[in-house]
Parts: structure tokens; C-alpha cells; sequence
């Protein structure tokens, strides 16, 4: 048990450094470059790692199962959220979670923790919404605008952020990975980045990020695709490093696709 904790304060620690660093590099650039690092695997990443260090390949594989159904709750999160925050961000933030934790949910009650069905399940909203943001409620993107969060926001995000980390490996350990998976996908961030651009940019400005953040973040699930393949073969540390890399190359052909959107 005191291993458990030890482990589960470290995740904490770690992933409450990654999340600032992570969040800080998207303060300081605009809607696109900035949704483009805020949606970069950050949580889900250094959960796995912790889970497949302490725990062994097979429950981080198995949460990494789990993770695309919640991810796909979290773009239909960001939607429900443009679409609302336009006339009251309270609302739109509680439309937003209210919808992630129905589907949740219904993941946990039915344990839907089949890759593939996640995968689909993603990949039809991630069209849902690229349509219905881009073409039909035509968010624009604000490129030169900036976040200007303050120190204490910085360091609250970063102490939420590692608190889902530890959270995630913990329930992973005693509830079962289909628990950490889920709540890996818990979107602590990208709701602190959203309050955070609406106080800052208004209404107009975190409906920029709040696209930038849903269409950038495929990177993270093909993160989750690489890590079922590259952990079984290479093990947790290689096949992290190489998952990243991949999603780094990745996530710049989005950035360059996404300029034009």
C-alpha cells in the first residue's frame, strides 16, 4: 500500500511539472499553435507510463484501451461548449461536462473497452465536429491573440492537472484500467485553458481555442494508437519516447493542414 502511494504522489509530482511546462507553451502563442500544444498527449501520457512502470505492460495497455471512448466525449465537450458559450460560459461549461460524464458513463456501465469500437467511436465525432465547427458554425481562428494567464493560474492548472494523473493511476489500481482509462480523458486542461481565453479573449477567443483544441487533438489518439503497438514490442520507456515522436511528426502535418482552416 505504501508503494501505491509513493507511486501515486510521484505521478502527481511529474505530471504536475509536465502540465505546466505543457500549458505554458500554449499561453504564449495563438489559437492554432497554442490548441495545437494544448491538445498534445500530456495526462494520458504520463499516466501510462506510471501504470505500465508499476503495474506492467498488459493495465496500461488496457486503460490505453479505454481512452479513445472518453476522448471522444471530450471533442463532443469542446463542441457543446463553442456552441453555447456565446451567450453564457457557465452554461456552456456545464452543457460541456454534464455531456462528457453521459458518456462516460454509459462506457463504465457497459466496460466498452474494445479498442477498435473506441477508435470509431473517436473518429465519427472528430468528424461531427471538424463539420460542424469549420463548416457550418465557421469558427475562426485568432492566430495572433495570446493568452495571458498569471502565475497562480499557471500553477492551479498544473496542481489539477497532476491531481487527474494521480488519479487516473490510482483508480487504475484499485478500480480497475477501464476506470483509468476513462478518466484519463478527463478534460481538466482543456477546461482551465477555455475559462482562462474567455476571461482574456471573450467569447470569440475561446471559441478559437476551443476548435483549435478539438481538431489538433487527434494527436493524442494517435499517441494512444502507437503505444498499443510500440509498448508490447518495445516496452514502456522506448516505446513512449517513440509513441511521442510519432505524434510530434503527426501533430505538425495537422498544424500545417489546420493553418488553411
Amino acid at each position: 500500500m505504501l508503494y501505491l502511494w509513493l507511486n501515486v504522489l510521484l505521478a502527481f509530482i511529474v505530471g504536475a511539472f509536465w502540465i505546466a511546462m505543457a500549458s505554458t507553451a500554449a499561453d504564449r502563442f495563438g489559437s492554432k499553435l497554442g490548441g495545437l500544444i494544448g491538445g498534445m498527449p500530456s495526462m494520458i501520457m504520463i499516466a501510462l507510463v506510471f501504470i505500465g512502470l508499476s503495474q506492467g505492460i498488459t493495465p496500461a495497455l488496457e486503460t490505453a484501451y479505454a481512452f479513445p471512448i472518453a476522448y471522444g466525449a471530450t471533442v463532443l465537450f469542446l463542441l457543446a461548449y463553442a456552441v453555447i458559450c456565446r451567450r453564457n460560459q457557465l452554461a456552456a461549461m456545464g452543457a460541456a461536462f454534464a455531456i462528457w460524464i453521459a458518456i462516460s458513463t454509459v462506457a463504465i456501465a457497459f466496460r466498452i473497452d474494445d479498442p477498435v469500437y473506441g477508435i470509431t467511436f473517436y473518429l465519427i465525432t472528430y468528424l461531427f465536429c471538424y463539420i460542424a465547427m469549420v463548416k457550418v458554425l465557421k469558427i475562426p481562428s485568432l492566430g495572433k491573440a495570446t493568452f495571458k494567464s498569471t502565475t497562480r493560474q499557471r500553477i492551479v492548472r498544473s496542481i489539477l492537472g497532476g491531481a487527474v494523473i494521480a488519479f487516473v493511476v490510482f483508480v487504475s489500481r484499485v478500480a480497475g484500467p477501464v476506470y483509468g482509462g476513462i478518466f484519463g480523458g478527463f478534460p481538466i486542461v482543456f477546461s482551465s485553458l477555455l475559462i482562462i481565453s474567455y476571461k482574456t479573449g471573450g467569447a470569440k477567443f475561446s471559441r478559437a481555442i476551443a476548435k483549435s483544441l478539438a481538431l489538433t487533438g487527434i494527436s493524442t489518439t494517435i499517441y494512444i494508437v502507437a503505444i498499443i503497438y510500440l509498448y508490447p514490442a518495445y516496452g514502456v520507456v522506448a516505446g513512449t519516447i517513440s509513441g511521442y515522436l510519432i505524434t510530434i511528426l503527426c501533430g505538425a502535418l495537422i498544424y500545417k493542414y489546420l493553418k488553411g482552416v
